[in-house]
């Protein structure tokens, strides 16, 4: 008698496709506080940016910073400045950190969630 390793069962239709999966690993985002009381730097785990820095203020095309233009969006935001691995927000004088801040850490996952399913 030989031992085999067991055969697949053969079947009469077609198997399933294989499809590849790409497992996206969320941003992490990490706020820190500045000497500026109304500017809050977002540390990232990848690049801010494709390259260079961007600035969002009032008046500034949106596709010039599609990022800064999301966060500057959420109304109480004074400029946006994106550059290697952090977004540095700043906001109006009357605007509190603790419902603009989660406002702003989950515009910025929502930002790299939609670059990564595209």
């Amino acid at each position: 008698m030989h031992d085999h390793p067991a055969l697949p069962p053969r079947t009469l239709y077609p198997l399933p496709e294989v499809t590849t999966t790409r497992e996206v690993h969320q941003v992490q985002v990490s706020p820190e506080s500045t000497p500026n009381p109304n500017a809050i730097k977002f540390t990232l785990d990848r690049p801010a940016t494709g390259g260079g820095t961007e600035t969002f203020r009032e008046g500034t095309d949106p596709a010039t910073s599609p990022l800064g233009a999301r966060i500057f969006a959420l109304g109480d935001v004074t400029n946006v400045f994106a550059t290697g691995d952090f977004v540095s927000v700043t906001k109006t004088d009357g605007a509190d950190w603790g419902d603009l801040g989660p406002r702003v850490t989950e515009a910025i996952e929502a930002h790299f969630n939609e670059k990564a399913d595209a």
